[in-house]
């Protein structure tokens, strides 16, 4: 219970493929702001997007790299998020390998790229296992990770989207 006594709302967070982007960041941002809320996040170690070769220590590697991006992120953001990778790339198989200690799942997907066809099949096994309420938010704009991939652009992304979002926070509402 928060200090309100409010009960804590829980999130499992699954992030596939890419990293979320501000768009998504707003939708967490704003549910972490409704009510006390803890947010954990699971990245699967997903086969790249790019490239017709890869190795399953890129995948991690990537994984790795896309969640420490999103955990600052979001602790930037004073949200309450903890975090992990996967070893499976099935997002059901992720899912149910984290428990059930949730309240609600929060799917985190490119809306282009292979993966959308799995993520498909996997949001619609995951509105039935483990049947918990389900959102889909659409990475926007996605930062796949790949040859041409610039984390300095990601970061300047978020820190412009951080500061948008606390002068937001500093101007009056009419």
């Amino acid at each position: 219970m928060s200090e309100a006594g409010e009960a804590e709302r829980r999130y499992l967070v699954l992030v596939v493929g890419m990293l979320a982007g501000p768009g998504p960041g707003r939708s967490l941002y704003d549910l972490s702001n409704a009510q006390p809320s803890r947010f954990h996040v699971v990245v699967p170690a997903t086969r790249p997007d790019y490239g017709l070769t890869w190795t399953e220590r890129q995948a991690h590697d990537d994984a790795n790299q896309r969640l420490d991006i999103i955990l600052d992120f979001t602790k930037q953001m004073g949200m309450n998020v903890s975090g992990e990778v996967s070893e499976s790339d099935d997002p059901v198989e992720a899912v149910r390998a984290i428990g059930s200690d949730f309240d609600e799942v929060i799917v985190i997907d490119n809306p282009h790229g292979f993966t959308r066809w799995q993520a498909r099949k996997g949001l619609a096994d995951l509105r039935t296992d483990p049947g918990l309420p389900l959102l889909h938010l659409s990475a926007n704009p996605p930062f796949v990770q790949g040859k041409n991939f610039d984390l300095d652009r990601v970061k300047n992304e978020f820190a412009r989207f951080l500061a948008d979002l606390k002068r937001e926070e500093a101007t009056p509402s009419p």
